[in-house]
């Protein structure tokens, strides 16, 4: 009994992962107007930009 719990807690647990991998995003679904001012990084690994512009729609263009 507690064995058939514990699997299918693993299953609910994985499975938005799981469904989520299937999505299909297409062309053009996010579209943002924007300009990066700056870029710099301090460690080599990570950067961090500045940018400004019109924030971005959702939606076919």
């Amino acid at each position: 009994m507690l064995k058939k719990i514990v699997l299918i807690l693993t299953a609910a647990l994985f499975m938005p992962s799981a469904v989520a991998q299937d999505l299909d995003y297409g062309e053009s679904e996010f579209t943002a107007n924007f300009d990066i001012d700056s870029a710099h990084t301090t460690d080599g690994t990570n950067y961090k930009t500045s940018a400004n512009g019109e924030a971005g729609s959702y939606g076919r263009v």
